[in-house]
């Protein structure tokens, strides 16, 4: 368990499938490549992210208040406090959402277009040109992205069709995050984020070129980097898919510590199933033998109890 394995998509779908199981299985991460996304595109909205974040605060504070619910809006540093037990200060990172909140009750959902019809919180092309449009096809591609993962992981997780049954009006959000060039220190409670599993189905992840990332492999009770790979996006399991299967598939713990004296910046996609979705270990992953570990719950009280509980308070 030394590093979190690479699934190549241009490769055989069963073999896909398998090393997907497996990731699922062992480390609840893993690396894709030959995903389809052209490298011009994250490089182009890792750009202007930054330059987003470099806009003076009052700017950004203009893209605010920060909506949870319909998880738009921009989230200053010490908005989110994620690990409570060990953090002594607030996650040093801010944040900027957008997202396919027609996919909430009562919104006009296109299934063309997952940000038709939606409210978002865009900067103005006057202060920031290019930056727009240049998100709006960063999640078109991704919201693409996810839809081909989460078909692999449903087969890959036993999961029957369940899973995809229940992600065809995801609620999907796009949050560009710069972590503060200030060192993390574990013995002080200090981190960029600190240690949390992930609330959804997926998160694919693009970083910049500076490592961070850690997963807790529980076997061993040891951290493990997941540095940036060239042409890789980094995907995890959330709590969702781990409650679907009754936890054969993990949702893994997992941190940033920054570790040069220099802003990261990273680009998550979260994807939520249907948010009206219930929420239960699938029938053929309990038995006598193997309980259900969980009581249902639908998508959207989860993620409303999720995101509530990791405000800073």
């Amino acid at each position: 368990m030394d590093q979190v394995p690479v699934v190549d998509l241009s490769k055989d779908e069963q073999a896909v499938v398998s090393s997907i199981k497996f990731a699922l299985e062992t480390y609840g991460f893993f690396y894709v490549l030959h995903h389809g996304v052209p490298p011009d595109l994250v490089s182009s909205m890792l750009h202007q992210s930054r330059l987003l974040f470099d806009l003076p605060q009052h700017v950004k504070e203009s893209l605010s208040p920060f909506d949870p619910l319909l998880g738009i809006g921009y989230q200053g540093g010490s908005a989110q406090l994620l690990d409570k037990h060990s953090q002594k200060e607030a996650d040093a990172k801010e944040g900027i959402c957008f997202s396919s909140n027609a996919a909430l009750p009562g919104g006009e959902w296109d299934e063309a277009d997952p940000l038709a019809n939606t409210q978002q919180q865009w900067p103005d092309e006057d202060t920031l040109p290019g930056f727009r449009p240049a998100a709006e096809q960063y999640f078109r591609a991704l919201y693409r992205l996810q839809h081909r993962l989460h078909l692999l992981v449903d087969n890959a997780a036993g999961l029957n069709g369940v899973l995809a049954a229940h992600c065809t009006r995801p609620f999907c959000v796009l949050k560009p995050l710069r972590y503060a060039g200030t060192l993390s220190d574990p013995s002080r409670g200090r981190f960029g984020a600190g240690a949390h599993c992930d609330w959804g189905s997926l998160t694919l992840l693009a970083t910049d070129e500076q490592r961070g990332l850690q997963i807790y492999l529980e076997e061993v009770g040891e951290w493990l980097d997941v540095p940036p790979k060239p042409g890789c996006f980094v995907v995890n399991s959330g709590d969702l898919i781990s409650r679907w299967t009754n936890n054969s598939a993990r949702s893994a713990l997992h941190r940033v510590l920054i570790q040069a004296p220099q802003p990261r910046y990273s680009l998550a996609f979260f994807v939520y199933p249907d948010l009206g979705a219930v929420v239960a270990p699938a029938p053929h992953c309990v038995g006598p033998d193997r309980p259900p570990l969980y009581e249902p719950i639908t998508v959207q009280q989860y993620y409303n109890l999720k995101i509530a509980d990791s405000m800073q308070k």
